[in-house]
């Protein structure tokens, strides 16, 4: 007897990615073997920030654009990360009747051209002007609602991701960071994922464990001194896509994003201090690897991610992104309300001593 048993799964991934030192011609190579761009009138939209740098890159990138046979590209500023902008945005799509959409810029930009194509289908070209999160490869956009209340809602997967290694290894070292914290923070994230999976309704793709573990792993070598050089840009662009082709994988964010997330949106919903999204995962990631010392006497978290986050010197510390011990603390007892089904080892019943004691352990006596 012959069983023959199929087993399918659509998935949008990136079907271009490039790491590029030499930008222009690697571009322009990308567009001139597209088949988007074999032949066609294109008009083109570009998606880019406020800052006179940003705006600056993607007139760079417009002109490559046109060079290719795009006959007619329009630029738009994004104004905000917000549920608003995104319908705005999405009028300026329809009126111009774009083919394709660049984003260029950071979060805000790349986050706003997801979610509009999420809802509105063209190829999306995303090129970072930092990497400070791994958003540029994630299914999810962050997103302001009417209230002002942060949130995570499903995006598209941009078909093409270049990163200009000369630009994002210039960008400001605490956006780097940032990033860096961000991936890092995958290994708490898998700690919480091994201990729900039993509860969960299905477990995770493994090849999503798999890449979520190999982005934050690829990072532990990286030292404060080599911030701004290629072959640091050069890692942590491949690691930010690998988290975000995890969370692909994995139809959620499980794989990357567990209780020092949770902390993070905490924080966000209270609106006290400064620290980017990075820096507030990396806070959380310590915390977690210091409460679970504390409270299970073991720290499944990977002892080397917190000597990185230390070493290459992001500054994690509440303090140092405007937090009182009191303001993160708060943070830690609502993290577990902030998003509904996400099962994470902060649901135990902890005794205040021993949420105090961590937060010693964590950020008082490193």
């Amino acid at each position: 007897m012959k069983l023959d048993i199929q087993i399918s799964k659509t998935l949008d991934l990136p079907f271009i990615l490039e790491l590029s030192e030499n930008p222009e011609a690697d571009f322009l190579r990308v567009l001139h073997t597209w088949e988007l761009f074999q032949g066609r009138r294109l008009t083109g939209l570009v998606l880019t920030g406020s800052s006179a740098n940003t705006v600056s890159v993607a007139e760079r990138y417009a002109g490559y654009l046109k060079r290719a046979g795009a006959i007619h590209v329009v630029q738009e500023c994004v104004r905000s990360s917000s549920l608003a902008e995104v319908a705005r945005i999405k009028g300026v799509l329809k009126e111009t009747g774009a083919d394709f959409v660049t984003a260029v810029g950071a979060g805000k930009v790349i986050d706003v051209a997801k979610a509009v194509i999420a809802e509105y289908p063209r190829a999306l070209i995303a090129i970072p002007s930092a990497l400070s999160s791994d958003g540029v490869g994630s299914p999810v956009s962050v997103l302001r609602d009417e209230a002002g209340r942060t949130g995570s809602y499903p995006a598209a997967i941009a078909a093409c991701i270049f990163v200009d290694l000369s630009i994002v290894s210039s960008a400001p070292a605490i956006l780097t960071m940032s990033g860096m914290g961000d991936v890092l923070s995958n290994a708490s994230a898998l700690c919480d994922l091994a201990d729900a999976e039993d509860s969960l309704s299905s477990r995770v793709n493994g090849l999503a464990k798999i890449l979520s573990a190999n982005a934050y792993q690829s990072l532990l070598d990286v030292d404060n001194g080599e911030l701004q050089t290629i072959s640091t840009a050069r890692k942590l662009g491949a690691s930010v896509v690998l988290s975000g082709l995890a969370m692909a994988l994995s139809g959620n964010s499980r794989p990357c994003s567990g209780a020092e997330h949770l902390i993070s949106h905490a924080i966000d919903h209270m609106k006290v201090g400064s620290g980017t999204h990075g820096v507030q995962v990396a806070a959380g990631t310590l915390y977690c690897a210091a409460l679970r010392t504390v409270a299970f006497q073991e720290n499944r978290i990977d002892p080397a991610v917190t000597a990185a986050i230390r070493r290459i010197g992001i500054p994690a510390t509440p303090a140092q992104f405007g937090l009182t011990r009191q303001d993160f603390l708060r943070a830690v007892s609502l993290a577990p309300r902030m998003r509904a089904g996400r099962v994470t080892f902060l649901d135990t019943e902890f005794e205040s001593h021993a949420l105090e004691q961590a937060f010693e352990l964590a950020f008082e006596h490193s």
